[in-house]
């Protein structure tokens, strides 16, 4: 029973624990209204269409169709609509698309990108430009890729789970 317990209780603290430190990044977010959300996506999703030859061929060769998947992810931005959920509803869009032309840049490619690809006298882009994008790359990697600990074992060639688990 003390096991059980310990266990219960270390679940309760990590979650807590990612659940504080996902406020805390949220906090720093510039706001944007109901409007500019839907704005901002519609030029993203237009954007997507002119740049992406991949979503004409996932439709064609594989099914998918972008402009539906991106119509119904832009249903669920609503005026209550964080800026977290917003992230990450532009996430699942730009992973729709993915194709190596499309993507979010991580920091690293982020600070390649201000000093090496842009011409600085053809476009200004800099550190100001870009302040808000090392906090979205940070709030995604800890919100949306944040994975649970699977607690598996492995013992001779094989892998075996410590805790009960059932597919919904």
């Amino acid at each position: 029973m003390k096991y059980l317990f310990l266990v219960v209780f270390s679940f309760l603290v990590a979650e807590c624990s990612i659940a504080k430190a996902q406020d805390k990044l949220k906090e720093n977010f510039p706001k944007l209204s109901y409007a500019e959300m839907l704005s901002e996506y519609d030029s993203l999703v237009s954007y997507i269409k002119q740049t992406s030859p991949v979503i004409y061929y996932n439709k064609e060769v594989r099914g998918i169709d972008f402009g539906r998947y991106a119509n119904g992810l832009k249903k669920k931005i609503t005026p209550k609509t964080t800026m977290g959920e917003y992230l990450q509803i532009i996430k699942k869009t730009l992973n729709v698309a993915q194709d190596g032309h499309i993507s979010q840049l991580n920091t690293t490619l982020l600070d390649i990108v201000k000093r090496y690809w842009i011409p600085a006298k053809l476009v200004s882009f800099d550190s100001a430009s870009t302040a808000n994008m090392y906090r979205y790359v940070k709030y995604l990697k800890d919100a949306f890729y944040a994975k649970p600990e699977l607690n598996l074992i492995y013992t001779s060639g094989e892998y075996y789970n410590l805790l009960p688990f059932s597919y919904k």
